[in-house]
């Protein structure tokens, strides 16, 4: 019997950026395979919600290529594929007058094919990211009445109501406290096991994120390291870097 290997999803070769006269990202190459849950991990400043907008196409490298699916990034053809919870997004839009349903239910727009989603698909994937968010109970309360960990599984419900194949978070766990962010980043790593969802994330918590993460992306302006997340935490680069390891929880 063939074996089935995992193919390349993302694929960085050579990104260099700059605001200005200042750099940020120098010679950036990697590649994230389908189903992987990666952290892109680095200090405030490093670069990290920098390169997750080159990646998604919201910002263009001066130089180096980005391939999603195979394609560049700026010519990609289904971009509903890729689903982006930008940083303090649940924070920001917490006030707004929604309820959870509603606001779950904006995200199979974007992730509406051409040729259209009928009102009844749209109805079934609603239900089924508000079961996997495991926030069905909250459907008709409004989002500005839950807790800061629920409003970010309502967000990744709305993104999950796209059916996507790509899930980027910036910081998402940013104003959550501590017992929170191990529970989201949990539920994280149930959806793609469950889903094959390859995840994408980043955020500068060593101690949560090593210890859930499959991969870590190590970022501080150049890549300092990228591998399975016991590699990457005890290499010599990650060490010059952060000092010492996580704790151990």
């Amino acid at each position: 019997m063939q074996v089935k290997h995992p193919q390349p999803i993302i694929e960085v070769q050579g990104l260099n950026f700059s605001y200005g006269a200042h750099p940020i990202l120098k010679d950036i190459s990697f590649t994230i395979e389908e189903g992987d849950y990666v952290a892109v991990l680095g200090p405030n400043g490093g670069g990290k919600s920098t390169l997750l907008k080159i990646i998604l196409g919201l910002l263009d490298p001066e130089q180096g290529s980005v391939r999603v699916f195979g394609e560049g990034i700026k010519k990609l053809r289904h971009r509903e594929r890729i689903s982006y919870v930008p940083q303090r997004a649940a924070q920001e839009e917490a006030q707004f007058p929604a309820t959870v349903a509603e606001v779950v239910a904006s995200g199979t727009v974007a992730g509406s094919p051409l040729i259209g989603r009928t009102q009844a698909s749209s109805q079934k994937a609603v239900r089924i990211a508000l079961s996997t968010a495991d926030i069905g109970q909250f459907a008709d309360r409004l989002v500005y009445n839950l807790s800061g960990g629920e409003r970010q599984r309502v967000y990744i419900a709305r993104a999950l109501a796209g059916q996507p194949k790509i899930l980027v978070l910036d910081e998402p766990t940013a104003g959550v406290d501590v017992e929170a962010q191990q529970h989201f980043y949990r539920f994280l790593k149930q959806i793609n096991k469950d889903f094959g969802l390859t995840i994408l994330f980043a955020s500068h918590d060593i101690d949560v994120i090593t210890h859930q993460a499959d991969t870590v992306l190590c970022i501080n302006q150049r890549l300092v390291s990228h591998g399975s997340t016991d590699d990457v935490v005890h290499s010599a680069a990650f060490r010059q870097l952060y000092g010492a390891h996580p704790r151990q929880h």
